[in-house]
């Protein structure tokens, strides 16, 4: 074997990635490489040279370019499970394509994750050649498993696109949205990223989590999968929710009977970046747990303001904060009072005495009190909208102080910020 040769498969382990991994194997085995999953969907291939093949350049490159399932018949089928069965890569020489190919079924713990052809395109195959297919397709294989593309049947390819996206792949809007007609996925006028937070799950059998996607598939318009120890929920309707509770009551219904809660994205704009609005969907279900809200569903928008205290230093908090309230917050640490959670819930309900009582579970005369005494503290009749919006960034301000920062310096509501 010559030097160049064995330098390149010394390099083999260090593959970043199965593009790399294949444009080592074309320089190896000196002929085009590709690796496609069980749905026959084309991962990676050879493209450091053009091969003049209208059958290579029409089910390789082009299913490629456009993320298609490409087409095997019967015949390869068998050569597949031939090679999974033997454990060893297989010769073909038929009418499919013009030019023999070596196959090799990719196999992890003795299940079929992938496929990897060679295709004696540039040079006919040579003695080694099958040891050298069988070498390179470990590594294809460990690849494969690492980065998550291999499937365990057909069904899944949607979620295996799916993943790509949250993992960071990108394509162009156009792209994702032809692969997502092509997987059969339906996309609605709106569609909305939900992080449902199943830690506690991921130790459970498979079977009991895939009984858990299913009742989430059975509502209409939603599309789940399981990932990074969260459920991933693609809703979609033909309107815009803004009362989640009851415009969306089988879905209110699952996640009450299994005793979930959602963080909800804004409206996704663009399927190519399902990966950020999984993000906001993430980190606001983090924030509306640790803020101990109530409800089923915790909504971006609404928690924004919280997500931005938590990009400022902790020292600039008093900055923003408004003297009234921070002196409020002290009368209540002096006093053992509520005012602040009652002025802050109340405000933001709108000045509604009625929900801000059944929120707080308090009687609606308490409120009413409670509400006079910020108001004579405060000196205001919390009429002015310019206040009211101070009021409430800085109500939030002190919420975040307390619930998010840790007390070990004695930080309560007023005193220390």
């Amino acid at each position: 074997m010559e030097n160049g040769t064995i330098a390149l498969m010394c390099r083999l382990p260090r593959a970043q990635d199965l593009q790399e991994l294949c444009d080592l194997a074309y320089e190896i085995l000196g002929n085009p490489v590709f690796i496609t999953d069980l749905a026959h969907t084309i991962l990676a291939y050879t493209r450091r040279v053009k091969i003049e093949d209208p059958t290579w350049q029409r089910f390789i490159v082009e299913s490629h370019l456009e993320r298609k399932t490409i087409t095997q018949d019967r015949e390869v089928s068998v050569v597949h499970s031939e090679s999974s069965e033997e454990g060893r890569p297989v010769l073909v020489e038929d009418s499919f394509l013009p030019y023999p190919r070596l196959i090799k079924t990719l196999t992890e713990h003795g299940n079929a994750i992938g496929i990897m052809v060679v295709t004696a395109y540039l040079r006919p195959f040579a003695p080694g050649d099958e040891e050298l297919v069988e070498l390179i397709s470990s590594f294809a294989m460990s690849r494969m498993t690492q980065e998550r593309y291999h499937l365990s049947e057909n069904v899944h390819t949607l979620d295996n696109y799916f993943i790509r996206l949250l993992d960071g792949a990108q394509f162009s809007r156009e792209r994702v949205l032809k692969r997502l007609e092509i997987l059969g996925y339906k996309k609605h006028s709106c569609v909305y990223v939900l992080a449902i937070h199943a830690e506690a799950r991921a130790g459970q059998p498979p079977e009991e989590i895939g009984s858990l996607l299913a009742q989430f598939h059975r509502i209409g318009g939603c599309y789940a999968l399981f990932y990074n120890s969260s459920i991933v929920c693609l809703y979609g309707t033909e309107e815009e929710l803004t009362d989640w509770e009851t415009q969306a009551p089988e879905l209110t219904a699952l996640l009450t009977r299994e005793n979930l809660i959602a963080g909800v994205s804004r409206t996704v704009s663009d399927m190519s970046l399902v990966r950020e609005y999984y993000r906001q969907a993430q980190r606001t279900e983090e924030v509306g747990v640790r803020l101990g809200r109530s409800g089923r569903y915790f909504c971006y928008d609404s928690y924004a303001s919280f997500l931005l205290l938590m990009e400022l230093p902790r020292e600039k908090l008093r900055d923003f904060c408004h003297q009234k309230i921070r002196d409020l917050g002290a009368y209540d640490d002096t006093h053992d009072t509520e005012l602040c959670v009652t002025l802050q819930v109340y405000l933001e309900q709108a000045k509604s005495l009625a929900r801000t009582a059944e929120l707080l579970y308090i009687h609606r005369n308490t409120v009413r009190y409670r509400i006079h005494k910020c108001m004579e503290l405060m000196k205001t009749d919390l009429e002015d909208g310019n206040e009211i919006f101070a009021y409430i960034l800085s109500l939030r301000i002190l919420e975040y102080v307390k619930k998010f920062l840790p007390d070990k310096e004695g930080m309560t509501n007023g005193k220390n910020l």
